[in-house]
């Protein structure tokens, strides 16, 4: 895609799963990576988190309205989203449902996904090597203050193998920040224009 696009290299902005990948592509093809933007993930994952999310993932039941997915979201991710108002959960349910044609929301993902997740365990494949392939690239983290994905004893971790790491927690958020929050809005911007892409 970065050859079709004619780009010599990117700036990869990972999501949990999605900052894992990130990690990967940093191993595998370093000269494409610009910086990693890691959104609460690092390269162990925490038993808390873990357990809580093999719980639920792909175990939703079908909803009827929007708003039985607003209340299904809040049920999910209320306590990494607190003080969301019921405009902004709608927002958030239109991000992980779809309308169908008979409109009724159906979650918008991969139903087997649920399966894969609780297969993982928290210990990855050679996760620190990955994490490794990160020293020569700027990495701005975002970690939410009650994530039980990436505690802060794995960002110590994080900080002594990577000091120059850029590390910022993102107030009353769990796993994951929305990315609307103004501890992520202050940390992004000058960390993207400080980039060398």
């Amino acid at each position: 895609i970065i050859d079709a696009l004619g780009y010599r290299k990117a700036i990869f902005f990972g999501t949990s799963l999605g900052g894992l990948v990130s990690m990967l592509i940093a191993h595998d093809d370093p000269q494409r990576v610009a910086a990693v933007v890691l959104n609460d993930i690092g390269p162990e994952i925490g038993q808390a988190g873990l357990t809580r999310i093999k719980a639920y993932i792909g175990k939703a039941a079908p909803v009827d309205s929007w708003d039985e997915a607003v209340a299904q979201a809040k049920a999910t991710y209320g306590p990494a989203w607190p003080g969301l108002t019921e405009e902004e959960w709608l927002v958030q349910a239109r991000r992980s449902y779809r309308e169908a044609d008979n409109g009724i929301p159906v979650l918008d993902m991969d139903p087997m996904v649920g399966e894969a997740a609780r297969t993982v365990t928290t210990e990855l494949t050679d996760p620190w090597e990955l994490f490794a392939s990160l020293q020569d690239i700027p990495v701005l983290l975002l970690h939410g203050e009650h994530s039980d994905i990436l505690t802060f004893e794995i960002v110590e971790k994080m900080l002594a193998e990577k000091p120059d790491m850029h590390h910022v927690v993102v107030r009353n958020r769990g796993h994951v920040p929305i990315l609307d929050e103004a501890d992520v809005l202050s940390a992004l911007d000058p960390f993207l224009q400080s980039v060398d892409a």
